[in-house]
């Protein structure tokens, strides 16, 4: 059985974005399997992002102004990032709709072969693969910068 999102959410991050340039509104339908969840990693990337707003947070209480305005603008980035692998994370490529797979082909891209399936299924995995090296070496700096 499979589900569609048209839509993916990530209020529990919630940040203020005004940017007129926000992808948000993409219109293709993504065939997602029902069991699918956000990964571990890039729901861990959520996290850190929000504990970046409890510091923007501080350096706001501290008179630490620009600190803060650059730690925020780092951070929307970094959620743009994050919404755009939550998406690519959940698209079922071994059974795209039509939509996407139309999609697709505007782009040169033939979602009914499957070596073009495999391989896009590949990049998914080293999307999550990249996030869980750049985390681990996140604590591994924290570690360092604490000692």
């Amino acid at each position: 059985q499979m589900c569609i999102r048209d839509r993916f959410n990530s209020d529990e991050y919630e940040m203020e974005d005004n940017d007129e340039d926000d992808d948000e509104d993409d219109e293709t339908i993504f065939r997602v399997s029902c069991s699918s969840e956000v990964p571990k990693e890039i729901q861990e990337l959520g996290r850190l992002i929000l504990k970046g707003t409890e510091v923007v947070k501080l350096y706001e209480g501290s008179n630490r102004r620009q600190e803060a305005e650059e730690l925020k603008s780092k951070l929307k980035k970094a959620m743009k990032a994050k919404n755009q692998l939550e998406k690519i994370a959940l698209i079922d490529f071994n059974n795209p709709s039509e939509q996407l797979i139309e999609t697709a082909d505007n782009f040169g891209l033939d979602l009914t072969n499957p070596m073009i399936k495999q391989e896009l299924i590949r990049i998914q995995k080293q999307n999550i693969d990249d996030v869980r090296n750049w985390l681990s070496g996140q604590y591994v700096s924290q570690k360092d910068s604490k000692q």
